[in-house]
């Protein structure tokens, strides 16, 4: 199976080409969150640089978050587009599962992932070894909350042994998760932080094959909490 995939959730547009399970190419570059700008080009450039044509794509991949919201929305609108221009099935797949999965199968009990929300709050999504490698299962779903209370969440959810945490929510609160956890605590390095395309194809096709593709309609970004800009109640005078 030809897979297309990316992640556009933080300020790194994350993307790679697979076929049956083997990376071809893949480009993981910060573009400060210009996706708008840079990521159909970077696609349209890996597809090109494998000879591959758009319709030879058989499964597209796309992070749906939480993350920054302008990139979500940038990457499932790419997404959704390319989809209905094709017909390839689409699979949306969460993207602190694509930044847990490469560590789990690397031998890491618990993951945590912890991602910036702004405002001083992080998302923080734990995740532990599943039956299969590409199939890890999720302790505790995607939380909004200040650090403070996502590290005594942590502690209730996993009362014992090491938590191995990435994201750069841990970069940003880095006194936090040590005063909380104390030793149990295992920070990953930074490098480790950015959903991994390679584990987003993957995880797209064991949730393909086990229930199918996304609903185009359905199929939104995962924002956790509401976004600041919203519609006034009352239409405005004029």
């Amino acid at each position: 199976m030809k897979t297309l995939s990316w992640d556009t959730s933080t300020g790194v547009s994350a993307v790679s080409l697979c076929e049956d399970g083997v990376v071809l190419a893949r480009d993981v570059s910060s573009h400060e969150a210009r996706h708008g700008e840079v990521l159909l080009p970077r696609v349209l450039e890996l597809l090109g640089r494998e000879g591959w044509d758009r319709c030879d794509v058989e499964l597209l991949a796309v992070g749906i978050g939480p993350g920054s919201f302008t990139g979500l929305r940038v990457g499932l609108a790419t997404a959704k587009g390319w989809a209905l221009a094709t017909g390839v099935p689409i699979v949306g797949v969460i993207s602190p599962a694509v930044v847990a999965a490469p560590l789990l199968q690397q031998g890491h009990g618990t993951v945590a992932v912890v991602t910036d929300a702004f405002k001083g709050e992080v998302y923080v999504t734990v995740f532990r070894s599943g039956e299969a490698a590409d199939d890890p299962s999720m302790l505790a779903s995607p939380l909004n909350t200040p650090p403070e209370l996502a590290a005594a969440r942590l502690r209730e959810h996993v009362p014992e042994g090491p938590i191995t945490l990435v994201g750069d929510g841990i970069r940003r609160f880095p006194a936090v998760w040590g005063r909380v956890l104390g030793a149990r605590a295992q920070t990953m390095p930074e490098a480790a932080d950015v959903p991994c395309p390679v584990a987003l194809s993957r995880l797209a096709v064991v949730q393909y094959k086990r229930q199918g593709a996304s609903d185009l309609v359905e199929l939104e970004p995962l924002y956790v909490r509401g976004s600041d800009a919203q519609l006034p109640k009352a239409p405005l005078a004029t």
